[in-house]
């Protein structure tokens, strides 16, 4: 499957950023989860949520012209329903209304 996606951050660190203050400001987030660690990894980062029966880890890799994110959900009670999804995104353009160069 192919689709679009823009990525308005000036960079992976405020991306980052952005992305763990929405969850941390998110009360529908909140109610049911917490984020439970963060790190920093040379070319990314990967958080993981705790959530009411499940554990979700999310890590995203940067590299020049792409992004690739997984993630990794742990059903507690059901491991075997457990799953991992990979999304690879390559830069094909600045994001609409945006200076050129400055999204990731």
């Amino acid at each position: 499957m192919t689709s679009r996606v823009c990525f308005p951050s000036a960079d992976y660190e405020a991306f980052r950023r952005e992305t763990l203050a929405q969850y941390e400001t998110n009360p529908e987030f909140l109610e049911g989860c917490r984020l439970s660690d963060s790190r920093e990894m040379p070319d990314g980062f990967a958080f993981a949520m705790d959530c009411k029966g499940s554990k979700i880890v999310l890590t995203f890799h940067f590299g020049k012209d792409s992004v690739s994110s997984t993630t990794r959900t742990l059903i507690t009670d059901r491991p075997e329903y457990s799953s991992g999804i990979l999304t690879l995104s390559r830069r094909v353009g600045d994001c609409p209304g945006q200076a050129p160069g400055k999204g990731t």
